[in-house]
Parts: C-alpha cells; sequence; structure tokens
C-alpha cells in the first residue's frame, strides 16, 4: 500500500525530474492533486521531541552539619521547566546511589530523558553510573575540565540553593538536612514563580508544555 506521504513524494519526484507541470506529474503517476497539496493541521511535535533529548542537567555541592562532617548534595533540573528533580544530600555519593537516586527522578516524571548534563566528577564518571547509562539508554553528556559554564543552567540553579536554603540553616543532621531541602524544593517547583517562565511555576508550567508543545520552542528562542 502506498501511503499519502509515498504519494506527494512521488508526484514531487515527477515533477522535479521531468520539469512537468503538477497537474500533469498527477495525471500520468495517479496521484490526486489534494493529496499532494494537503498539510497537516496538527501542531509539530519536534519541540517536546527535542526537549525529551536535551532534559536534565546535575552536581554536586558541598556543605558542613552542626557536628562538622561533610555533606553533599545532589542537585539535578529540567533545563527547560527549571523543576528541581533531585535536591538530595547525603554524607557521600557512590555512582549506584546517583543512579538510583536519577532513575526514582525519572519514575516520577514517567521518562528518563535521552540526555543528561554533568560534569568530570568521579560519581559521574563511575562504573556503575555509566552501566545504568547504558542500560536506560541515555547519554551522559560530559563538560569539557575547567569549563563550568559548559552546564550554566545547573550552576545558577546551585547558586539559589545555596543563597537561599544551604546559607540560610545549620542542618543538625543529614535527617535534617533532607527534610528542609525537600521543603525548600516542593516550594521551589510548585508555588514560586520564575521570570524565565513568565512568571509562571515550574510544575504548573510542565503541565501546559505537555499540552502545547510550542510553548517550549519559545523559550527556546529566549535563552
Amino acid at each position: 500500500m502506498v501511503t499519502p506521504t509515498q504519494r506527494r513524494e512521488l508526484a514531487a519526484w515527477g515533477i522535479s525530474s521531468y520539469q512537468v507541470p503538477e497537474r500533469r506529474s498527477c495525471s500520468v503517476l495517479g496521484v490526486c492533486r489534494s493529496t499532494l497539496r494537503y498539510k497537516s493541521r496538527k501542531p509539530s511535535q519536534e519541540p517536546l521531541r527535542q526537549r525529551l533529548r536535551e532534559l536534565w542537567a546535575m552536581d554536586f555541592m558541598h556543605d558542613t552539619l552542626a557536628s562538622g562532617r561533610t555533606m553533599r548534595v545532589l542537585t539535578a533540573i529540567d533545563v527547560y521547566t527549571w523543576e528541581c528533580l533531585a535536591l538530595e544530600p547525603a554524607p557521600a555519593f557512590p555512582g549506584a546511589d546517583v543512579a538510583k537516586i536519577m532513575h526514582a527522578a525519572g519514575v516520577e516524571r514517567g521518562k528518563l530523558p535521552a540526555r543528561i548534563k554533568v560534569d568530570n566528577g568521579t560519581e559521574f564518571t563511575s562504573k556503575s553510573l555509566d552501566a545504568w547509562a547504558y542500560w536506560n539508554q541515555l547519554e551522559l553528556d560530559f563538560s569539557r575540565p575547567g569549563k563550568p559554564g559548559d552546564n550554566a543552567r545547573i550552576e545558577a540553579f546551585n547558586s539559589i540553593v545555596r543563597r537561599e536554603c544551604l546559607s540560610q540553616h545549620w542542618f543538625s543532621s543529614i535527617e535534617d538536612a533532607r527534610r528542609i531541602l525537600d521543603e525548600w524544593r516542593k516550594e521551589y517547583n510548585e508555588v514560586r514563580p520564575h521570570g524565565g517562565l513568565g512568571r509562571e511555576v515550574p510544575a504548573r508550567y510542565r503541565a501546559g508544555t505537555s499540552k502545547n508543545p510550542s510553548r517550549i520552542e519559545a523559550r527556546k528562542s529566549q535563552s
């Protein structure tokens, strides 16, 4: 069976190859002219496909508990909706733990991205995370060594976390830090409007882009 798309391609080939009018090409090849001129009214899904290919950046931050123990915080964001996907504290992060957290974020969102932007830290270059990425068919897109600007969105987000959360609290334990960071993440995602999103809240903005992919293209033209 020849599809409408194939018929249009065949008619266009006849016009181009033999330099004949559209009417003649359609008549000889048995293609209805309305088929040749048909244009889909469905909105393009390419912006959405592109966003799914380019989602997610992650990084690490450092802080100190009241006891003097060092704490690390894994941060991950959606670079288009600005949602915070992970804000997880721990004394240390083996690559397997990073994979577990990101997998949970993917389950929560219903889909893993095709690409995650990361730096060259040991947790991100570990065999465990590499294996997880391979089996889930996603790419770890590494920044160039010494070039933090390659992952500018997560760096900007980290500065907000530092200024508004980490610098404002004296955490008594990892559990205390997790509770406070969870509260901050919820407020950031679900309550706070962002100027870069047209004063929209990230969670509501994501709901809007899922219904209207053209909003993503508008965001890309502004960034």
